[in-house]
């Protein structure tokens, strides 16, 4: 299969909050798989349809101000945790539609300051 990315992705969680556009204004709280400049892999409790547009604040460290974003649901997929374990879990990916100059450099500069410790 070939690599389609154009970002570097970097492997860590982070704390997102989120709200589903167009339905409640309820705020969810999950965590990432990975998060690039392009979007982020997202851990999800319930699940969305492709095409829902997320609004996110991603708390990353050493940061006071969440950096705002809005994205949208490009893939999902479901996977379980194990025998054991019957519920069915959720990650998808979220591709940024919206985020502004300044919180695109914030993230980056968390992205390679990561990378340059691993």
């Amino acid at each position: 299969m070939e690599e389609r990315r154009r970002f570097v992705r970097l492997s860590t969680l982070v704390k997102v909050e989120y709200a589903v556009i167009g339905k409640s204004s309820e705020e969810l709280s999950s965590s990432t798989k990975n998060i690039s400049l392009g979007g982020i892999c997202l851990f999800l409790d319930d699940m969305v349809d492709m095409g829902t547009i997320l609004e996110l604040k991603m708390f990353i460290a050493q940061e006071s101000l969440p950096i705002n974003a809005m994205g949208k649901v490009v893939w999902i997929e479901e996977f379980g945790l194990g025998e054991e374990d019957k519920r069915k879990h959720i990650e998808a990916g979220i591709e940024f539609i919206r985020i502004s100059d300044a919180d695109r450099e914030r993230l980056s500069q968390y992205i390679f300051k990561s990378l340059v410790k691993v």
